[in-house]
This record gives C-alpha cells, structure tokens and sequence, in this order.
C-alpha cells in the first residue's frame, strides 16, 4: 500500500472498522498506533460504542488499558469495570510501558524513517565523542538549542567585518589614487625646478653679457669724448 495521507488513512481505518478488523490488524493494514485508531473510532462511532464494543471478550487488564487510552482517569477506570486500586495500578503501568512502545512504533514508520535514521547518527556521535550521561547530553542539547543564536551572531560580525574590510579597501585606492596625484605634482615640481634653475643660468648669462655691453659701451663714449677733447685743444692751440 502506497503512502496515505491523514484523511485517507482515516476513512482507511474507518472502512476497516465496519468491517470488523481488529486494532493490530488495522495497525498493520495502515501502519498507524493503537492511539490513533482509537481517536478515529472515538470520533466516527462515540465513546459509548468503543467501550462496549472494543472491550467484549477482554480481560479486566486489557479493558483497563482500553479505557486509559480513551483518557480515562483511574479513579474512572476502577469504579467502571469495579476494580481493586493495585490491579489498576498494574493496568496503568502497563498501558503507560504500551504508550512508550506505541511512541516507538510511530518512529519506525516509513514516513519517520529519516528522523530515525538520524536519531541513530545523532546516538553513534554521542558515542564516538564520550557523552553517555544525561547531563553532558542536556548540555550539548542546550549548545545546540542556542546554536542557531550564536550563528546569527557569527553571521552579523562577519558581515560588520566584511564592512569594515570594504572600507579599509577603499579607503587603501583612495590611498593610492592620491599617492599618484602627489607623484605626479612632485615630478611636475621636479621638472619646473629644473626649468628655473636654467632660466636662472640664462639670466645670469644674460646680465652678465649686458654688463659686459654697458662697459664696453661706456668705454666707447669715454674714448668718443676724449677725442672730443683732445680736437677741441688742438683747434684752439692751432687758433
């Protein structure tokens, strides 16, 4: 038989009901719990109906049982089927040990099997890294309870570290861009030293040729006027 849904394994257990079936019959028809045909036969046929037709042919224990799976109270149970305190005691016992089972039935199902499967990985890990007692369970349980806090946190610190390693990334181009401005300014003052210092050479050069013109300039004019001089005495001598 394929996979069910809850509806369909209702009407399943439903059909199986009115045709006489037997909870292990139908537990195993529809792989579901003993619980779980009773919450369907409680809800399709009526408490009344269950007790009187569920518990014919049943031991007192196991009309006990029947009755603490329909949520019965013990006090209930032994004023119903008149019971003496200590057998319903062992009846409960014996339903709450059922429970314990019928809980491990629903794990063993095939919709279920991935959760065991993983169960048993988690037990075999318990195993391997020596934590047997309850208490160094509790504490990994609680690890992992807040585990996903703690990931939260790590994601947020990575994410502020990213930020501030974008920042010092750019920040470092910036860097780096107006490193070459400045290198660039510098070989242009570089350059514009250099032209200055050969202006200064060639202004130096220059005044030092004018200089050179004005002396011998004036020394053409003082020659010029000594001539002048010296023709004016002659012509008055002469005179």
């Amino acid at each position: 038989m394929g996979h069910l849904n809850k509806q369909e394994k209702q009407n399943l257990i439903i059909k199986l009901l009115n045709e006489g079936h037997t909870y292990r019959q139908i537990q195993k028809i529809a792989h579901v719990t003993p619980n779980f045909i009773s919450q369907i036969e409680k809800e399709e046929f009526g408490m009344q109906n269950i007790i009187t037709n569920s518990t014919t042919g049943l031991s007192k224990n196991s009309k006990a049982i029947q009755l603490f799976c329909n949520n019965k109270k013990p006090i209930e149970v032994a004023l119903e089927l008149n019971m003496h305190a200590n057998d319903v005691n062992k009846a409960y016992l014996d339903f709450m040990r059922l429970s314990g089972l019928d809980r491990f039935t629903d794990l063993i199902m095939d919709e279920n099997k991935q959760k065991l499967i993983l169960m048993l990985k988690v037990i075999d890990t318990f195993n391997k890294n020596g934590i047997k007692n309850i208490d160094s369970i509790n504490n990994v349980l609680i690890e992992i309870k807040y585990y996903e806090n703690i990931k939260q946190e790590i994601n947020c610190f990575s994410k502020v570290l990213d930020d501030v390693k974008f920042q010092i990334i750019t920040g470092q181009n910036e860097i780096n861009e107006k490193n070459k401005i400045i290198k660039i300014k510098e070989d242009w003052l570089r350059f514009l030293k250099s032209k200055q210092d050969e202006l200064k050479k060639e202004i130096y050069k220059k005044e030092e040729r004018l200089g050179e013109l004005q002396r011998l300039s004036k020394d053409i004019y003082d020659m010029e006027a000594f001539e002048h001089l010296q023709n004016k005495i002659i012509a008055n001598i002469e005179t």
